[in-house]
C-alpha cells in the first residue's frame, strides 16, 4: 500500500451536527472510499474555496441544512486512503435533514452517542475521539 506525503493528500472537511437531543447526523456511504460506513457529512475542498465555505456547501448539498457557528475540533489524516480532513462541530442549524445525494448515501439518520452503528467510518471515529477529549 502506498502512503502519500502530507502535500499529496486530498483536503477535505467534515462536521458533527448535533440536534436538540444531542444526537449526531450520519450518512451511510454508497460511493467513494467509505462504502458501507456511516460518516458525518463531509466533502472535498475545491480550488480557491475555504474550509468553512466547503463544509457549509457540503452540508447544504448532502442534507439540506444551513449551518452556522462552526467550531474546529481537529484533523483526521489518513495517508493510506489519501486524505486529510478538518473536522468541525455545530449545534446551530436550520432546516430539516434530508438525504439529497441518494447516489452517494443510501441512508441518513440521527444517532445518539450511546447507540452508534458499528460500521463507523474513519473520519467519524477520529472525530469521536477528539470530541471525547
Amino acid at each position: 500500500m502506498i502512503k502519500l506525503d502530507v502535500d499529496q493528500l486530498s483536503r477535505g472537511v467534515a462536521i458533527f451536527i448535533l440536534n436538540e437531543l444531542g444526537e449526531i447526523l450520519l450518512l451511510l456511504r454508497s460511493a467513494g472510499s467509505q462504502i458501507g460506513f456511516w460518516e458525518i457529512p463531509s466533502g472535498h475542498v475545491k480550488n480557491g474555496e475555504g474550509e468553512i465555505d466547503t463544509v457549509v456547501r457540503e452540508v447544504k448539498e448532502e442534507a439540506g441544512l444551513d449551518i452556522v457557528d462552526l467550531i474546529e475540533i481537529g484533523i483526521n489524516e489518513d495517508r493510506s486512503l489519501g486524505f486529510m480532513t478538518t473536522i468541525y462541530k455545530t449545534k446551530n442549524f436550520s432546516g430539516i435533514a434530508e438525504n439529497l445525494e441518494k447516489d452517494q448515501h443510501s441512508d441518513m439518520k440521527w444517532f445518539s452517542f450511546n447507540k452508534l452503528p458499528e460500521n463507523i467510518g474513519s473520519t467519524t471515529k477520529k472525530g469521536l475521539e477528539l470530541l471525547s477529549k
